[in-house]
């Protein structure tokens, strides 16, 4: 279900989330057929999954921190209905509703 979320965002992050999935679907087909062959195909899978997760964040991290791309995560899909980002800045600053303890009351 998660997966299906990442197909807006980049493909670091689908490849993360699909190799995820495939992981859990691995070790349950493997547990209900009681298949050890399958477990460790689903063990060196997780082992992927877990690599690209810390890719993944190195990435982030890196490219966030130098404001540029060190480490690629792929292009964004395009999609012609995107939610603007409302960034803390752009908000108007919020009226106190209680007063403060120590702020004398009217």
């Amino acid at each position: 279900m998660m997966f299906l979320g990442t197909l807006y965002k980049n493909r670091a992050l689908q490849f993360v989330f699909a190799s995820l999935a495939l992981l859990f679907f691995l070790l349950a087909i493997a547990d209900w057929l009681g298949n050890s062959t399958l477990t460790q195909i689903a063990g060196w899978e997780g082992i992927v999954c877990g690599f690209s997760a810390i890719y993944l964040a190195a990435a982030d991290v890196l490219n966030e921190t130098y404001d540029t791309t060190i480490l690629p995560v792929g292009p964004t899909p395009d999609v012609k209905i995107r939610r603007e980002k409302v960034r803390m800045k752009d908000m108007p600053p919020l009226e106190p509703t209680v007063p403060h303890p120590h702020e004398p009351v009217d």
